[in-house]
Order: structure tokens, then C-alpha cells, then sequence
């Protein structure tokens, strides 16, 4: 979903946690809805949608990622990025992540981030 211009980072935090599916009924006009959750989701790529610190908590705590891309956000620092990584929510993700990107990211990557993702 990356770099779209009409998706935003709650869009993609509201289809990850439950997606309402229109179920037909026997007449067209009555239509219900069941709730499916995402579950075996295990990568996200999502750059350029310009994700935030509290954006990226909830993330981080949706469940454990595998892949994740949150690249071309240029409002992520370094201090914000280490409090949602170390967020009790985080901790299955902190645990299970193999590949992470964060392309153009030049207010979060330094020496210290590195570091901390190096941990």
C-alpha cells in the first residue's frame, strides 16, 4: 500500500485490526456485515504514508511482524522510534521482526538507532 495518496496510516491500522465484509441475504436491499480479522498477515509494506510515533505504537502492538516497511516518513525520530519499539505492546514484535525498512527516514536513522535495532 505504499506511497498512495489517498491511504493514510489509520486507514491501514483500521484494515489491520478487523475488516467489514457486506454478506448478500436472500433480499438485495438487506445486506449484514461479519467482521474478519487479518490474522495471517505477517508482513506490511506501507512507506510513504507518512506514519508518526503513536501511529507506529499501535503498529508495533497489533501483533508480531515478520517484514515491515514505514519507510518516507519524514516525521520519525529517533526518540519516538525507541519508545514505540520498547512499548510493552512491542514486545512479541521486538522478538519476531527479520526484515525492517525505513527508506528516507534521515531524521531516524543515525549511529544510535542503529545501535538500538542492532540489540
Amino acid at each position: 500500500v505504499g506511497g498512495a495518496y489517498n491511504i493514510t496510516p489509520v486507514c491501514v491500522l483500521q484494515a489491520l485490526t478487523t475488516a467489514t465484509l457486506p454478506l448478500q441475504q436472500q433480499l438485495p436491499q438487506q445486506q449484514h456485515s461479519k467482521t474478519k480479522s487479518l490474522s495471517k498477515l505477517q508482513e506490511l509494506h506501507a512507506s510513504g504514508l507518512g506514519w508518526t510515533t503513536e501511529l507506529l505504537q499501535t503498529l508495533f502492538g497489533i501483533r508480531p511482524w515478520k517484514g515491515l516497511s514505514v519507510g518516507f516518513s519524514p516525521t520519525l525520530v529517533f526518540g519516538g522510534w525507541k519508545d514505540a519499539i520498547w512499548a510493552d505492546s512491542s514486545e512479541q514484535m521486538c522478538a519476531s521482526l527479520i526484515s525492517l525498512a525505513v527508506p528516507f527516514c534521515e531524521s531516524l536513522v543515525d549511529n544510535a538507532w542503529l545501535g538500538v535495532m542492532g540489540r
